[in-house]
């Protein structure tokens, strides 16, 4: 998932996922960041990821990977 910031007002932006399994967990990679977390496809599709872009023009490569 590719996620821009075209200047917006607002440095977040909270990423919701779609057609994930709520059940299942998946490894989740900020690839400019260097963060990776464990979240499950529920908190992915409900509660989301909150993205923090450090300028007006940015964006952010975001790796979902299920986990076995």
């Amino acid at each position: 998932v590719i996620v821009t910031r075209d200047g917006a007002p607002s440095p977040e932006f909270q990423l919701k996922l779609h057609g994930l399994e709520a059940g299942r967990s998946y490894r989740v990679r900020l690839e400019d960041e260097g963060a990776i977390y464990t979240m499950t496809g529920e908190q992915l599709m409900t509660t989301g990821l909150e993205i923090l872009f450090h300028g007006d023009y940015v964006s952010e490569i975001v790796h979902v990977e299920p986990l076995d």
